[in-house]
C-alpha cells in the first residue's frame, strides 16, 4: 500500500490536474483569456462606431441648422404667405389672372398682383454678390423737406403686364417714376428711385432673381427712411372693360391708408375718371407688407383696357397722372405736418 501511495504522489506531481470532465486547469485559462481580449475588441469597437454615428448625427444637425438659417421663410421666387418667404415675391400680389373676383369696379384690379408674398423665399445670398443693389440718390440742392422713395415696379426678366400693343408694364412703370421723380423735386423733396434703369435688382446668377429683387427694395427704401415710398404699376384684369387707377395700402396702416385716399381723390379728379374706384387695403402685397414706412402702390390704369392702354402710352396723359399722384403725396404730407 505504501508503494502504490508513493506513485499517485509521483503522478500527481508531473501531471497538470484535471476536471472532472478531462479538460485540463490551463486550456480553461487560456480560452477564458481569449474570451475577455475578444469582449474588450467588441466593446472598443461599439464604442468607435457610436462616436462615429455622433459626429454624423452633429453634421447632420449643423447642415438642418444652415438650411434654417440661410432658407429663410423659403418661398419663391414667389412670397410668400411664405412672403417673409421665397415666400414663395413683385410688390404686389399673386394672381395674375385678374382681381380679387369682385365684380364690383372698385374692388377689381387686383389682377396684376403675380408677386405679392415672393421674395422671402431663400434667403442666402439674397443680398450677396456684385448685382444691381437699386437706388440712386441725385446731388443736387433738393430734398430739404426730406426724402421720397419711388419703385417701378418690375424690370430686368420680369415685364409686368403687357398690353395689347406689346408695350410691358415695366418700360411705363419707370417712365412714370422719373416723371414723378422731378416733380417732387421741384416740390423740394429728395427722391431715391429703386429701380433707376430698365434692369432688376439682382444678380444674374441668383436662382431666385425675383425674391433677391422685392428685398433690396425694401433694402433700399429701409436706407433711405423716407417720408413715404409710393410703388408705381400698371394693372390688369380678365374683363377689359374694366379701367382707372387705383391705390393700394397696407390694411393695418392708418398713414398708409391717409396716403392711399389722398392720391386716388386726386387721380379721380384730375383723370376725369369715369367710373371711379376707392382706394382698397390689403395684406399680402410685399412691398407693403414687408418695407419700412409709409407705402402705397399706384395702379395708374388697365393695359388689358385697350383705350387706357392707349392713354397710358400717351405724354400728356402720363404728365397729368404724374402731376395727380404728386398733388397726392404733397396732401398727404401737409395733412401730416398739421398733426
Amino acid at each position: 500500500m505504501s508503494r502504490q501511495s508513493e506513485k499517485q504522489k509521483k503522478n500527481t506531481g508531473r501531471e497538470a490536474p484535471e476536471l472532472s470532465s478531462g479538460i485540463p486547469a490551463k486550456l480553461i485559462q487560456y480560452l477564458m483569456l481569449i474570451m475577455l481580449l475578444v469582449l474588450v475588441f467588441l466593446v472598443s469597437a461599439y464604442a468607435g462606431l457610436a462616436g462615429r454615428g455622433k459626429d454624423k448625427g452633429g453634421e447632420a444637425a449643423e447642415r438642418m441648422g444652415t438650411t434654417e438659417s440661410t432658407g429663410g421663410d423659403s418661398g419663391t421666387d414667389g412670397g410668400t404667405d411664405r412672403g417673409n418667404g421665397l415666400a414663395a415675391a413683385e410688390d404686389k400680389a399673386a394672381g395674375k389672372a385678374g382681381g380679387n373676383g369682385n365684380q364690383d369696379d372698385s374692388d377689381q384690379g387686383d389682377g396684376n398682383q403675380d408677386d405679392s408674398n415672393q421674395g422671402d423665399g431663400n434667403q442666402d445670398d439674397s443680398n450677396q454678390g456684385d448685382g444691381n443693389q437699386g437706388g440712386s440718390e441725385k446731388k443736387t440742392d433738393t430734398g430739404k423737406k426730406g426724402t421720397i422713395v419711388l419703385d417701378a415696379g418690375h424690370g430686368g426678366f420680369d415685364p409686368g403686364v403687357s398690353g395689347s400693343s406689346g408695350v410691358a408694364e415695366r418700360e411705363l412703370n419707370l417712365i412714370f417714376a422719373r416723371k414723378l421723380e422731378a416733380l417732387l423735386e421741384e416740390e423740394g423733396y429728395h427722391v431715391v428711385q429703386t429701380r433707376p434703369t430698365e434692369a432688376g435688382l439682382y444678380d444674374e446668377d441668383q436662382a431666385h432673381k425675383k425674391a433677391q429683387d422685392m428685398q433690396r427694395r425694401c433694402a433700399v427704401i429701409e436706407a433711405a427712411q423716407p417720408l413715404a415710398t409710393i410703388s408705381i404699376h400698371q394693372n390688369s384684369y380678365p374683363d377689359s372693360s374694366v379701367s382707372g387707377p387705383q391705390v393700394f395700402y397696407y390694411a393695418q396702416s392708418k398713414e398708409g391708408e391717409q396716403l392711399a385716399s389722398c392720391i386716388q381723390e386726386c387721380m379721380n379728379e384730375q383723370l376725369e375718371v369715369e367710373r371711379p374706384k376707392s382706394h382698397k387695403g390689403n395684406e399680402s402685397y410685399y412691398i407693403l407688407k414687408r418695407s419700412v414706412g409709409t407705402a402705397v402702390i399706384v395702379e395708374c390704369g388697365f393695359l388689358t383696357n385697350p383705350d387706357e392702354e392707349q392713354k397710358l402710352q400717351d405724354e400728356a396723359y402720363q404728365n397729368r397722372a404724374v402731376r395727380a399722384i404728386c398733388d397726392g403725396i404733397l396732401k398727404y404730407l401737409e395733412s401730416a405736418a398739421e398733426k
